[in-house]
């Protein structure tokens, strides 16, 4: 994997930014060749909220005052968050950015103490979260496309000393 060569800032979202981050989450998804009738089938859990943006931990990555990827963050047991999104612009995939905003998730999670991190990733991103150092823990029906399963991966956090 290419190491960023670009200066990126990381930050917390502002709910202004939930319309951007939502357009930034379909082109990320549509890079992958995924039919326009897939992609209209994911409009509904790509969007991002004001709401949503409170109630999680969600953060961009910007580059020349633009913003490139973002993730959130969701707290789903007491020592378990889910990474419920991660997508980078499509001009930026494979360049390392994703693994920037992954590192950064990680900090935030051992920040809050909670011991591990779930994905329902992406049949395309398995191997990105792999390489993360995630585990295969099984397959997951999708909530919002039939007949399709998704990768359900997990990532232990290292012991805090």
């Amino acid at each position: 994997m290419h190491s960023v060569t670009f200066p990126v800032n990381i930050r917390k979202a502002k709910t202004s930014e939930a319309a951007l981050l939502t357009i930034l989450a379909f082109s990320s998804k549509a890079y992958w060749g995924y039919d326009d009738g897939f992609m209209e089938s994911c409009r509904e859990e790509l969007q991002i909220s004001e709401e949503k943006i409170l109630e999680n931990s969600c953060f961009v990555a910007e580059h020349n005052a633009e913003i490139v990827g973002f993730y959130m963050l969701e707290t789903i047991g007491p020592a378990k968050m889910e990474l419920d999104m991660l997508f980078v612009d499509p001009k930026f995939i494979g360049k390392g950015l994703g693994k920037q905003l992954f590192i950064h998730a990680i900090k935030i999670v051992e920040q809050q103490s909670f011991k591990e991190i779930i994905i329902q990733a992406d049949p395309y991103a398995q191997p990105f979260y792999e390489k993360m150092g995630a585990i295969l823990k099984g397959y997951i029906p999708s909530q919002s496309i039939s007949n399709r399963n998704l990768p359900l991966m997990q990532y232990k956090l290292k012991a805090l000393s």
